[in-house]
């Protein structure tokens, strides 16, 4: 039960996170499909 409520933590944590660096990417002229998607290299 612990590692459940750790892993929807973590769940919460990492949305929270892109969340905040696609409003960065945004801020910086980045469109927010390509902030959201992890960098690869094409």
């Amino acid at each position: 039960r612990r590692q459940v409520r750790r892993a929807l933590f973590q769940k919460n944590l990492c949305k929270c996170l892109t969340k905040k660096v696609t409003k960065i990417k945004v801020a910086h002229g980045i469109p927010p499909v390509q902030a959201i998607k992890p960098a690869t290299p094409n």
